[in-house]
C-alpha cells in the first residue's frame, strides 16, 4: 500500500498538493480497513466477469431482462475448468491478501 500513497503523492505534486492535506495517509489505511469487507464481495463479482476466456463472452448474453432470475451463466458451474481454475486462484489470493495487510483477521465475521 506504500506504492500507492506514494504515487498519489507523487501524482498531486504536480499540482503544487502534498498528499497530507488531500488524504494524508492514517485516511488511506483506515478506510482500506473500512471498506475490504465490501471491496473483497464486489471483486467477487468482478472477477467472474474480468477472468472469463473470450469464448464465453458469447453465454452471458442477457436474457433475463427484468433481473428476477439468475442468468445461469453467471454460476459458477457454468464456466470452462480453466476459466474456474483462473478465477478461485485469484480469488484466493485477493482472500490471502486481504489478511496479509490486516484487512481481514476474523474469518467467523466474513
Amino acid at each position: 500500500m506504500d506504492f500507492y500513497h506514494s504515487e498519489l503523492d507523487r501524482h498531486l505534486s504536480y499540482f503544487d498538493l502534498k498528499v497530507d492535506d488531500v488524504y494524508p495517509r492514517q485516511n488511506f489505511d483506515a478506510d482500506l480497513k473500512r471498506y475490504a469487507k465490501p471491496a473483497l464481495g464486489m471483486s467477487f463479482f468482478v472477477l467472474n466477469f474480468s477472468l472469463r476466456s473470450p469464448q464465453e463472452a458469447p453465454d452471458l448474453v442477457m436474457t433475463n431482462i427484468d433481473g428476477t432470475e439468475q442468468i445461469p451463466q453467471f454460476k459458477m458451474g457454468a464456466l470452462s475448468d480453466k476459466t474456474f481454475e483462473t478465477i478461485n486462484e485469484r480469488v484466493e489470493g485477493v482472500i490471502e491478501s486481504c489478511f496479509d495487510f490486516g484487512y481481514l483477521t476474523d474469518v467467523n465475521r466474513i
